[in-house]
């Protein structure tokens, strides 16, 4: 926020209908936390902002924002898992205790 504020005015943000309140802070920035899963459920995917600007009155915008629900396409990507023990062999002792399992994931979006 840029201009003539106050510290501490009231900031409203109204996504999917519902209403989150936080203030203006030094510098005029403002942020509040919202459940991803209200951003993906707003049918218009646009959230609202309303500033109350003392000695102003409100000052509002609108920002639109794009829902990517396409899973990236795992195609070419390689999951390779490592040799279970250094020889690949599980004795009897390695049974016995903890045997920590590696591998990698390469090429993948």
């Amino acid at each position: 926020m840029v201009g003539s504020f106050t510290v501490g005015d009231a900031v409203t943000v109204n996504v999917n209908g519902v209403t989150y309140n936080t203030t203006v802070q030094t510098g005029g920035s403002w942020s509040v936390t919202v459940p991803g899963s209200g951003l993906s459920a707003d049918a218009d995917s646009t959230i609202n902002v309303t500033v109350n600007v003392t000695g102003v009155g409100p000052i509002s915008t609108n920002h639109s924002y794009v829902i990517d629900v396409t899973a990236p396409n795992p195609a070419g990507a390689v999951l390779n898992v490592n040799a279970v023990t250094a020889d690949n062999v599980l004795n009897a002792a390695e049974s016995g205790g903890n045997v920590t399992l590696t591998g990698t994931l390469i090429e993948y979006p």
